[in-house]
């Protein structure tokens, strides 16, 4: 078998790592390769050595192309940022912060119009920033007939043309796409559809109100800091600048708005279970506890069981994932084995039949202590079956 080797970007450092014998802290990040180092797997060739390697490997029955994917897939999330890149997302974050500044001006003066569509526009060019630091094509609106705007996004305008112009994605494209490399922005999309409708000509102007805005308010900074903490290099008061104060206080309230919410629903919930089991058994109230929790699905790796905080029972947690790669190095020749998909789960929800409690978004699950991510026990196989398909045509 030939194998993938890496290219002179840095030194290979000197301790071999294996993610199928080594024990390790999930919590900790799970790669020691320095970010300098690069591999570029060509494409011709790839798969056909990989093929015959999967079918002798760990991957009987053969998962080249999931597996010569991942490889791929590795090195471009690896690759350092090129200057169109890095100048496309420093323009679209520059742009979306004095946007920013300018809606929570208007807020401040009761502007409430311009509050909506400054705020929306800052949203839609936070979130293209994001997807440009990974590449600029991203931005990019995905049709047959777009290819111009393909070649001038990836430095190509010089081949596009003439009098051609970009043509690129949408807000609520942009959020989708970018939940991708933000995933905590995932459960908060809905909380800032209204923002999407303003930015996207759906929603009219003319009728907002005060409550429209607060309504709207803590769902875009908490969208709006998802977002940046997913780019390189940006600070919190980098990007709100003047009114990082105000955006800190407002995501403070709202935390302890709901911690005084999930106090009150572990109470009530508390004396539910309490009142429900008060006049059985304890061998009755057992086998009521376990057909209750029999009867969730988690059918989906976006649903797992958690203990319910209240009645110790296993209560249905809904959230969202992140894929991590974990690579396998032989340091010693400078060759990439193999490498693992790592799955981190973040809970957003929790709803328990046995006592009623009703946990809704990270604010809530992290005032219960219940918002910690984790790595889920996976099977590896079948879960890249299932994201990726058996497509033998990938490349």
């Amino acid at each position: 078998m030939r194998v993938i080797r890496q290219t002179e970007r840095g030194a290979v450092p000197p301790v071999c790592r294996h993610a199928s014998a080594c024990n390790r802290d999930r919590s900790a990040p799970q790669s020691d390769v320095p970010a300098k180092m690069r591999l570029f797997v060509a494409f011709a060739g790839v798969d056909e050595e990989l093929s015959a390697a999967n079918a002798r490997g760990p991957y009987e029955g053969g998962r080249a192309t999931t597996r010569s994917r991942l490889l791929h897939r590795v090195t471009y999330d690896r690759a350092p940022m090129t200057d169109e890149q890095y100048d496309l997302s420093t323009r679209l974050t520059r742009s979306s912060s004095e946007f920013a500044g300018s809606a929570l001006g208007a807020m401040s003066d009761g502007k409430h119009s311009v509050f909506l569509l400054h705020a929306a526009t800052a949203l839609e060019h936070l979130a293209k920033a994001v997807l440009a630091t990974r590449h600029p094509s991203l931005i990019a609106v995905a049709s047959r007939d777009n290819f111009e705007s393909l070649l001038m996004l990836v430095g190509e305008g010089h081949q596009a043309k003439p009098l051609s112009r970009i043509r690129t994605i949408g807000a609520r494209e942009a959020l989708d796409r970018a939940t991708r490399f933000a995933p905590g922005c995932a459960e908060l999309i809905d909380d800032v559809t209204f923002l999407v409708w303003v930015r996207d000509g759906i929603a009219h102007l003319a009728d907002a109100t005060a409550a429209t805005v607060d309504e709207v308010l803590v769902p875009y900074l908490k969208t709006s800091e998802e977002l940046r903490g997913a780019l390189i290099d940006v600070d919190r008061s980098t990007y709100w600048s003047g009114f990082t104060d105000l955006v800190e206080s407002a995501l403070r309230e709202n935390v302890e708005q709901a911690r005084l919410r999930v106090d009150a629903k572990i109470a009530v919930a508390r004396d539910e279970f309490a009142r429900r089991f008060a006049e059985v058994d304890e061998a009755t109230k057992k086998a009521v506890v376990t057909a209750i929790e029999a009867s969730y699905t988690t059918d989906m790796y976006e649903l797992e069981l958690l203990e319910c905080p209240v009645c110790g029972t296993m209560a249905l947690a809904s959230g969202t994932l992140k894929e991590e790669f974990d690579e396998d190095w032989d340091h010693r020749e400078g060759v990439l084995l193999n490498v693992h998909v790592l799955v981190l789960f973040t809970p957003n929800g929790l709803s328990c039949r046995a006592c009623h409690l009703e946990l809704n978004g990270r604010d809530e699950m992290d005032a219960a202590a219940m918002g910690d991510a984790f790595y889920l026990d996976i099977d590896e196989r079948a879960y890249l079956g299932a994201s990726y398909g058996e497509d033998p045509g990938y490349y």
